[in-house]
């Protein structure tokens, strides 16, 4: 299989250094293993994906971290490492972000090379960082940490890939600039539980809590975030939230806790509910014990 690896480098070449003894490779030579080949104990290691990201977790990011493409013959691997009894050097790359970049698959190591490199250049940086990343967190990311960053880009990219809400929700918190407006209607069309709506209205500068209600009450399929946001927004609707639980909640978990927490509740009718729903008696039992 042909893949990436990482190295480090002394006066000497390029080595790894798996049982605290280095171990030298050269360009064009071919090297086989001893004993019994298991991950992480015995064997030659490299990317399972030929992904530079995959090795991030076992070489720290930066200029001082070499890399070559190898052809590995694969014994095992798991999500991002594979190990094999015999590998060959096919060639090591500069150190160059250009070129190292093309290796990178999710955008992790390009997130990390702009945090840890001395050399980055931040616009090559974002542009391939926009080109890989099909989630937004390690655009999510950059805009924390990056010492350059552009946020109004970077927010067109999490409004085009997030398809949860997870990354903007946590953009809007987080990032020093930031278009409310935008990102809550993102959130409204790709929030399926509820989740990360709720958590905008507690920790959002601006919020609509009238649409994040409306949606709530669309997605929520158990009632969780109904029952969070009736405890921490400081506009909630209790009567529709409390028709919400009544019609979700399945187990009666939801609406138990709400009649404790709730600054407004009906509890003849949520007592009621718990009478048909909850199989086990335990929430009936707590209401009977805390409401």
């Amino acid at each position: 299989m042909k893949t990436i690896k990482a190295f480090y480098k002394d006066e000497k070449g390029y080595y790894c250094n798996p049982v605290g003894t280095k171990f030298y490779f050269e360009a064009g030579k071919t090297y086989k293993a001893k004993g019994k080949i298991r991950l992480c104990e015995n064997g030659f290691h490299a990317s399972a994906n030929f992904d530079i990201s995959d090795t991030v977790g076992y070489y720290y990011v930066s200029e001082s971290i070499y890399y070559g493409i190898v052809e590995l013959n694969v014994i095992d691997k798991d999500e991002n490492k594979a190990v094999g009894d015999k590998i060959t050097v096919l060639e090591f790359l500069p150190t160059d972000f250009d070129i190292l970049s093309k290796y990178d698959k999710t955008g992790i190591w390009i997130y990390l090379a702009g945090r840890y490199w001395k050399k980055f250049d931040f616009k090559k940086g974002m542009d391939k960082l926009f080109e890989v990343d099909k989630t937004g967190e390690w655009v999510y990311k950059a805009g924390i940490y990056w010492k350059k960053f552009d946020f109004g880009r970077s927010l067109e990219k999490l409004l085009e890939v997030d398809k949860t809400g997870e990354w903007i929700y946590k953009a809007g918190y987080v990032w020093k600039k930031f278009d409310f407006q935008k990102g809550m209607d993102k959130l409204l069309k790709v929030d399926k539980t509820g989740e990360w709506i709720y958590k905008a209205g507690c920790d959002w500068k601006k919020f609509d809590l009238i649409k994040g209600m409306n949606k709530l009450l669309e997605v929520d399929e158990i009632g969780q975030w109904i029952y969070y946001a009736g405890i921490n927004w400081k506009q909630f609707d209790f009567e529709r939230g409390m028709e919400k639980l009544l019609e979700v909640d399945n187990t009666g978990e939801w609406i138990y806790y709400a009649g404790c927490d709730w600054r407004e509740f009906d509890y003849v009718r949520g007592y009621n509910k718990l009478l048909v729903v909850d199989r086990t008696n335990m929430w009936r039992r707590e209401a009977d014990i805390n409401w």
